[in-house]
């Protein structure tokens, strides 16, 4: 029998990370984390391209972060990027607040920021192109 290696995390979130590229889609997840109404948009402004939320409410889970965007044809692959690894930032800072972390070493804040990111960019690729990374 070979053993199998464990997961090279720094360490697991506090929170349940996810990404959602519909309106439905979002607002399974809130009813299925018992989210009380009123939900927030699924985009939180018309102008904005993607939003993270942070819900603190006890789900399956405990706290949760959903990132939400609209999946574009005419939307630049590299922008997609550019947008999920902002809101990775803003789910990382709102992690790190949540834990208590109000001054996190260079390398944890990057290998957390990449690491969210990461998983983020999976979900998006498995929703939208239907590929896991």
């Amino acid at each position: 029998m070979t053993p199998e290696w464990s997961d090279r995390a720094l360490m697991l979130s506090p929170a349940g990370i996810t990404l959602c590229t519909t309106e439905a889609m979002f607002e399974n997840v809130m009813r299925s984390q018992h989210v009380p109404k009123p939900w927030p948009r699924f985009i939180v402004t018309d102008h904005a391209h993607a939003t993270a939320h942070w819900i603190n409410e006890p789900g399956m889970y405990g706290p949760i972060s959903v990132t939400c965007i609209h999946p574009t044809l005419d939307r630049d692959q590299l922008e997609v990027v550019g947008l999920i690894v902002h809101e990775a930032v803003h789910v990382w800072q709102r992690i790190a607040a949540y834990i208590g972390e109000t001054e996190p070493s260079a390398e944890f804040e990057a290998y957390s920021v990449q690491g969210i990111a990461q998983t983020l960019l999976g979900e998006y690729r498995r929703q939208v192109y239907g590929a896991v990374l």
